[in-house]
């Protein structure tokens, strides 16, 4: 079944999470670090990953995510001119055996609006296995700093994902306004676990 959020391009057996994991993941989620403005309650009632904020430019976004002890550069910083921000930073631990890898969508004035993690691209065999465990791990993660889902389903079949589809199976309202989705996504024959933090407030979505 198809879900209201416009699918999008993307850009051994795993180990299951672990009590440093979650506590490093709840960290980014849930607490700000102190760089991040700690005298304000505001700071900590909108941050929607680590420390960034929606609205937050792309000079705010890059000293943060530099600064984070939660995230970490996969590519030499002398090369983020030319690969930008997107995908150029994932977590420093494993969610479910898998690095995520971050992606951001700005406004037309250049503010943030959008963070997404999603895994490395995988191919069609790992989707049941290390992206499924992926997938698990996140809504308890989610679960954990949220409460209860306003929606979720289960595992999106690997059949129902055409190509550059994003079917979402979960979704949490934030308490600082917006909402964190969670899914999996298809691009040609490589699959994700994704999770987007968007500022729209949904009331409902279709699930698989």
């Amino acid at each position: 079944m198809k879900s209201v959020v416009q699918p999008s391009a993307l850009h051994p057996q795993a180990r299951s999470f672990g009590l440093k994991t979650m506590l490093a993941l709840l960290l980014a989620f849930a607490m700000p670090l102190p760089a991040a403005r700690p005298e304000s309650p505001v700071a900590a009632a909108t941050a929607v990953f680590d420390t960034l904020h929606f609205g937050d430019t792309r000079e705010q976004v890059l000293a943060k995510l530099k600064a984070s002890k939660i995230v970490e550069l996969r590519v030499a910083e002398a090369l983020l001119g030319r690969f930008g921000l997107n995908g150029s930073f994932q977590t420093r631990k494993e969610i479910g055996g898998l690095h995520c890898r971050l992606s951001f969508d700005w406004s037309k004035a250049g503010l943030l609006r959008e963070v997404s993690l999603q895994t490395e691209a995988l191919p069609a065999d790992a989707y049941p296995t290390q992206l499924k465990t992926c997938w698990e791990d996140l809504a308890k993660l989610l679960t954990t700093l949220y409460g209860a889902p306003v929606q979720q389903g289960n595992f999106p079949a690997l059949t129902s994902l055409s190509d550059g589809a994003c079917l979402d199976s979960h979704y949490w309202q934030l308490k600082g306004g917006g909402t964190a989705i969670l899914g999996c996504a298809r691009d040609h024959k490589r699959y994700t676990s994704v999770v987007r933090f968007i500022q729209q407030e949904l009331q409902s979505i279709d699930i698989p």
